[in-house]
């Protein structure tokens, strides 16, 4: 009798230890369970405030031109990634030039009192996102060549474009480029061509081929929108009616 009750009361030790030990790991782990999708949700508005804020893409050694800006405006301009940061005012704005590559936060405030409708100067967010790409990318468009004469109002299934590129590259190195392609606008035409094939893109010049798709109309003035590896339109204007 003595040595069940024994055992019982060890039993109920037992149990008491792995409840006491069961809420200590929970104890434990719940601010980090906690931290976590506190850094996703900081994350996710961080990109969320990026995508919001991103005001153009442009690459290394450009610059933006935000119209006529009065002396009175003062711009501040920070690069996140290499602590670079400069002080301007008024139209110097449209001589800055974006020379390293990463992701630039510019604010600006007036210094002087704003009547209502005076401000002459385009509008603006209060913070301006700019994507410095380190990769710049020309098409030659005077080496466009076909495998085959565009026809108007036959498919294109089987025709194939080349053309020349150069690359600029920061870091002088090499970049893929998967998912080039072209879009056509004009009444009546639907064209448009991808890569042929993933290509590696080198600093200097690159031979691209695109297979095209779709047809056009007769008599229709066309333009091929050429989309570059910062995803930016370059355009093309067929230079005859088909």
């Amino acid at each position: 009798m003595n040595t069940i009750l024994s055992f019982s009361k060890h039993s109920k030790i037992l149990i008491k230890k792995i409840r006491f030990l069961f809420f200590v790991f929970i104890f434990l782990i719940t601010p980090n369970i906690i931290g976590q999708e506190l850094s996703k949700n900081s994350l996710n508005k961080e990109l969320n405030v990026l995508n919001e804020n991103l005001y153009k893409v442009i690459s290394f050694g450009e610059k933006i031109n935000f119209g006529k800006i009065e002396n009175s405006i003062v711009w501040t301009i920070y690069n996140n990634d290499s602590n670079i940061k400069s002080l301007i005012y008024g139209n110097e704005i449209n001589n800055y030039t974006f020379e390293t590559p990463g992701t630039y936060k510019i604010t600006f405030n007036e210094s002087k009192t704003i009547i209502d409708d005076e401000c002459n100067h385009d509008s603006f967010p209060e913070v301006l996102l700019i994507k410095v790409s380190p990769y710049k990318m020309d098409f030659d468009f005077s080496t466009i060549q076909y495998s085959k004469k565009l026809e108007p109002g036959t498919n294109l299934e089987n025709c194939l474009l080349t053309i020349d590129v150069h690359l600029k590259s920061f870091a002088n190195d090499k970049v893929t480029f998967p998912n080039g392609k072209f879009v056509s606008a004009g009444i009546g035409t639907t064209i448009n061509g991808k890569l042929l094939n993933e290509v590696v893109l080198k600093p200097g010049t690159n031979n691209l081929t695109y297979k095209i798709s779709g047809s056009a109309t007769k008599h229709t003035h066309i333009m091929f929108d050429f989309f570059d590896i910062n995803n930016q339109v370059q355009s093309y204007y067929f230079q005859t009616k088909l």
